[in-house]
């Protein structure tokens, strides 16, 4: 057997990345296929009068919001955003947001917000839901 075959000590030894640090990974990939379509979606969706879009939708725009830092997180509010902010104003804040500038309590309510749904339904919904489910998790 080759001996190139083995791994060498330092790859043996790597520890796993940590969960935070694979978080860290999924939501920048999550940022970069976040694309000016996406946010188009997301804001049609929220267009839909009465009906609005669907509840895992609502609860994902809405921690988003909290994490850009927007101290309102209610739907009227989250529609006015949407509704007054550039798709590409969004994406650029998508794409520039740093963690570490959330507070624990910013982190509690979205969590709360989006902890009773999965990866799967908000892909059953729209791809463009699943991406920002992705970002906000």
């Amino acid at each position: 057997m080759a001996s190139s075959a083995l791994p060498s000590p330092r790859t043996a030894l790597s520890a796993p990345p940590s969960p935070r640090t694979a978080l860290r990974a999924v939501r920048r990939s999550a940022a970069v296929l976040i694309s000016r379509n996406v946010i188009q979606e997301l804001k049609s969706m929220s267009r839909n009068g009465a009906a609005g879009a669907p509840h895992g939708v609502k609860c994902c725009l809405s921690a988003m919001c909290i994490a850009l830092g927007h101290s309102e997180s209610d739907w009227d509010h989250v529609q006015s955003f949407l509704m007054r902010t550039s798709a590409e104003a969004i994406l650029r804040q998508l794409r520039s947001f740093k963690p570490s500038s959330v507070t624990l309590e910013a982190t509690v309510r979205m969590r709360a917000l989006v902890e009773p749904f999965k990866a799967e339904q908000m892909r059953s919904i729209s791809a463009a839901a699943s991406l920002l489910f992705y970002w906000v998790w």
